[in-house]
């Protein structure tokens, strides 16, 4: 942000602005004003999942993994320190909304994916230091597409995290937490990822816990 001051003169008193600018380059940020509510209804309920029937290995029939994951006592849980991906095979969509309760203990990030398909995808991450970051991953090269604060004043505790894509291009990306509006990113690059992708799960560490997954059509 920049802060504009504007008074008479010197000994004036004068008024003091915060303007919000956009990044230059080829992904556009648009920060939200402080505690706005999430602005897209979720439409028809694609998937659900709440991890309640306990497995060893995997997540279920309606998963594919990579990684080393197992459900139990309501919760996915990660067990590889390695690329732990989880993506719901019943979600492929474009226009959507994932949501799920994520717990990392304040150990490095976990987040969730969108329009995944092959090597390539969008990615909300919740970082240790407690801030968001939203990513365009394609072939193992990772651009940052936008960061902020998640609001919160510690990373150690459960939160639910939301994360939307909407548009064949540009793409608007929106992540929330706990149902409030943290970061809108604009992806406006030829790189966009502008068709449908599964959802799903994402982290880089063992033992973190997930719970409560859905992902929505946008209406």
């Amino acid at each position: 942000p920049c802060f504009f001051g504007n008074a008479a003169n010197a000994n004036a008193q004068g008024t003091v602005s915060r303007v919000a600018l956009s990044i230059a380059g080829d992904d556009e940020e648009l920060p939200p004003p402080p505690d706005e509510e999430d602005p897209s209804p979720p439409g028809a309920l694609l998937f659900e999942d709440d991890f309640s029937a306990a497995v060893s290995r995997g997540l279920g029939s309606e998963w594919t993994v990579k990684g080393l994951w197992y459900a139990k006592s309501g919760r996915a849980i990660s067990d590889w320190d390695g690329e732990d991906l989880a993506l719901a095979l019943p979600t492929s969509c474009a226009d959507c909304r994932v949501e799920a309760q994520v717990q990392h203990f304040a150990e490095e990030e976990a987040g969730l994916v969108l329009r995944a398909q092959g090597n390539a995808r969008y990615s909300l991450v919740y970082l240790e230091n407690g801030r968001l970051q939203v990513r365009r991953e394609v072939g193992g090269s990772v651009k940052i597409l936008g960061e902020a604060s998640s609001g919160l004043s510690s990373s150690w505790g459960a939160v639910t995290l939301s994360f939307s894509a909407r548009g064949a291009g540009p793409v608007e990306l929106v992540a929330s937490v706990n149902g409030q509006v943290r970061l809108t990113v604009v992806d406006s690059s030829s790189s966009a990822l502008k068709g449908a992708g599964a959802a799903g799960l994402i982290t880089p560490i063992a033992g973190v816990w997930f719970d409560d997954f859905t992902v929505h059509a946008l209406e």
